[in-house]
């Protein structure tokens, strides 16, 4: 969708477009009442199952880029991060101070917020992976002085 939007708009636009998203998050935020929860106990369980999937996935999601999606060295730390994962996910839903509380996830206004937040960091991932490669296409720029023309579009000077 972030090239389209570039190639029909502009790059510039699709920047305003992801501000003006972000900022209807913010606004609509403000108005959200808070939430404390109980905070005595920590389900050491989860956070080290969750930590320890989550560092497993992405280390072999990184590793793909060297050796390639079929390689075991890719596929042992993505299937054992999932399945950590996936062992964090069945406990919390039956212990009495769960580190993430599932349920929350069935509420519409919260998964509306976290839908849309995920949506946020999404086109802003893209944004920042099309827009130069599409720059660097285009205007024939190399990567370097593509690289300092982007570093000043971002400078508050």
């Amino acid at each position: 969708m972030a090239g389209v939007v570039v190639g029909q708009a502009g790059w510039r636009t699709l920047f305003g477009m992801l501000a003006a998203v972000g900022a209807a998050l913010l606004a609509a935020s403000l108005g959200m009442p808070e939430s404390r929860g109980d905070r005595r106990h920590l389900d050491l369980a989860g956070a080290t199952s969750y930590v320890g999937g989550l560092i497993l996935a992405l280390t072999g999601v990184i590793a793909a880029t060297d050796h390639g999606w079929t390689d075991t060295r890719v596929v042992l730390p993505v299937a054992s991060g999932l399945a950590l994962l996936a062992w964090f996910a069945r406990p919390q839903r039956h212990t009495d101070h769960p580190l993430l509380d599932l349920s929350l996830l069935a509420n519409r206004h919260i998964g509306g917020w976290l839908l849309a937040g995920l949506t946020l960091a999404v086109g802003t991932l893209g944004a920042l992976t099309h827009v130069p490669v599409y720059l660097q296409a285009t205007d024939r720029f190399s990567p370097r002085p593509r690289a300092r023309s982007s570093w000043r579009s971002h400078c508050p000077c």
